[in-house]
């Protein structure tokens, strides 16, 4: 929080804001921090007011008053923080109070914070959401060609309805169900227009981060261009629009930045209407929209040569077609990263790792996990050492998706009780990783099913057996480089963990769909699946992991001390001529 010197203060009052905070001028509100710690009392209240304003509507900011027996202060709020004023008195300085009643109960919404693409219908009461109009200006279609303008109307009934997240202020996204309007003007200028739901997606990023719709443009573009049949899995867009905050008529564009806080941007995006997850209808429409996103995801990072790396159960969705074919979709590509970028620096670290082992002095990067925590890969929450982002974590990430949801979905209800699973969806990183590895690592199915499966849905039973724990030993490597302690070759062991195209591949024959992708990584996992038929194993070689499993994962137990144990090879070897391919073994 940071205090302003707006107003004089006429009397002493003693001021409940740290003193050493307060700049001498406006000014020097870029040498200050944000400090939580100085809001005490009436004061903390004042602020969950501001940030409850700024959640439950389309706002770029919030204004407030705090009065306190005589005395009273001024509040905004946006998505860089509060900002406060000095106390004033309210009698000696009545016409400061009549001057932010005055300005606080005539303004228009735009003045009162909302985003000024807003416009509220005359005829029904003021900031009423369902049925006012939003207006884009200089708006990019979904090829991100330039047109004048784009109209909807927000249409929120029963089974359309508003998304309004209260998070912290500046970490929300706020999305409301639309129709799009045909333009009827004289000038008859280039406008978007798209028929069906709409869902239109607003929010605060990060201005120096890769914009959501720029991702979905280039991946989609790829796609039509390399990959047509893959188009349907990821999201798509209508079009879009982005302001800054002088643009939006934002006070901050007066007030000036607080330093340490990133700089955000407006963004408004058009997407179709997908369905959430939760709303899933049975047991085979699960498994076919889980596995129709894992399928876009993959070709996302071979055709699209993008990394999505935000895998969660809220980001996927789904839809039907006029046949009425169920067809899962993934979303949010927000946090998505270009795959040469992601690549570059696992080869770096890479370089690194080799040089500290040969004796150069190296420091290595500290890599925090990123994405929703529950669905994080339990290697990248390892307390020791976690291995840069790479397209691995993203396929683990889809197993603990596939976890939640049969474990935690109830068809009849449509909604997931996370509490079934409640050490993944703990706030403390190491907690959930803890969980993680013992559920990866346990040698009892008994005490899987006791612990984990005892509350599963009775639709979802059987694909705790033929899915869950065949997926399960695919991911065990996980588990052991989460406990792994041995300091001295950690890093080492870290790059021998599996490729994630070969988890991909095994992932796939489990779910039946093997044949579904074409791509130079599966193909050559199904030519060596072929050859290894031959040999007596079918389906991948599967059944000869089953056939070897004391073997294949080492001794009983969780593993922490298997040094040279067949940890990392999930894929089992073909005959000794072929044990050097790379295409069969991670090393």
């Amino acid at each position: 929080v940071s205090s302003l010197t707006t107003l004089q203060r006429q009397d002493p009052y003693p001021l409940r804001v740290n003193p050493a905070l307060e700049p001498a001028t406006p000014s020097a509100i870029e040498s200050h921090y944000p400090d939580p710690l100085c809001l005490v009392g009436d004061e903390i209240v004042a602020a969950h007011n501001i940030a409850n304003m700024l959640c439950s509507a389309p706002r770029a900011f919030a204004s407030g008053m705090h009065v306190d027996g005589f005395y009273a202060m001024l509040w905004h709020g946006d998505d860089q923080g509060l900002s406060v004023t000095r106390w004033f008195h309210i009698i000696d300085s009545v016409h400061l109070l009549i001057l932010a009643v005055a300005a606080m109960s005539n303004a228009h919404s735009s003045a009162l914070g909302y985003i000024p693409y807003l416009h509220f219908p005359k005829t029904r009461p003021s900031t009423q959401l369902n049925g006012s109009k939003i207006k884009l200006l200089d708006v990019l279609n979904a090829k991100g060609e330039p047109v004048d303008a784009a109209s909807f109307v927000v249409d929120i009934n029963r089974k359309r309805i508003a998304f309004l997240a209260s998070k912290a202020t500046g970490r929300r996204t706020i999305c409301l169900p639309v129709k799009a309007v045909k333009r009827q003007d004289s000038l008859k200028s280039a406008t978007v227009y798209s028929p069906g739901p709409i869902a239109m997606k607003m929010g605060f990023w990060n201005e120096h981060d890769i914009p959501e719709e720029e991702n979905i443009r280039l991946v989609q573009a790829r796609f039509r261009q390399f990959k047509p049949e893959a188009c349907k899995f990821v999201v798509d867009l209508i079009c879009s629009a982005t302001a800054s905050i002088a643009e939006l008529n934002s006070p901050r564009a007066f007030l000036g930045q607080i330093s340490g806080i990133e700089l955000r941007e407006f963004r408004a995006l058009a997407m179709p209407e997908y369905q959430a997850l939760e709303h899933i209808r049975s047991y085979e429409d699960s498994e076919k929209v889980l596995s129709d996103a894992f399928l876009g995801h993959h070709w996302m990072w071979e055709y699209g040569r993008i990394l999505h790396g935000d895998v969660s159960h809220n980001n996927i969705m789904w839809h039907v077609l006029r046949d009425g074919t169920v067809i899962g979709v993934l979303v949010d590509l927000d946090m998505a990263q270009p795959r040469e970028r992601i690549e570059a620096k696992v080869r770096r670290e890479e370089a690194n790792v080799r040089d500290m082992y040969s004796g150069v002095t190296k420091s290595l990067a500290i890599h925090g996990y990123s994405g929703t925590l529950p669905c994080v890969a339990t290697e990248a929450l390892a307390p020791n050492y976690a291995p840069p982002k790479d397209y691995r974590p993203d396929v683990e990430s889809f197993f603990w998706l596939f976890v939640i949801h049969f474990i935690c979905h109830n068809i009849h209800s449509r909604s997931h009780h996370t509490n079934r699973l409640k050490g993944l969806f703990q706030l403390d990183a190491l907690t959930v990783g803890r969980t993680k590895a013992h559920f990866l690592l346990e040698n009892d199915v008994e005490v899987l099913h006791s612990v984990y499966f005892r509350e599963v849905n009775s639709a979802y039973r059987h694909s705790i057996d033929t899915l869950i724990l065949p997926l399960r030993k695919l991911f065990r490597y996980s588990g052991e480089h989460f406990r792994r302690n041995d300091s001295d070759d950690r890093l080492q062991h870290a790059f021998k963990l599996p490729k994630g195209e070969l988890l991909f591949a095994m992932c796939m024959n489990v779910l039946g769909r093997e044949n579904d992708c074409d791509c130079s990584s599966c193909s050559t996992i199904c030519a060596e699946a072929e050859y290894g038929s031959t040999s007596g194993s079918d389906s991948a070689g599967f059944e000869e992991v089953e056939e070897t499993e004391e073997e294949y994962y080492g001794e009983e137990g969780d593993g922490d001390d298997t040094e040279d144990s067949s940890l990392y090879h999930a894929y089992p070897v073909k005959p000794e001529e072929d044990s050097s391919s790379d295409k069969l073994s991670f090393e």
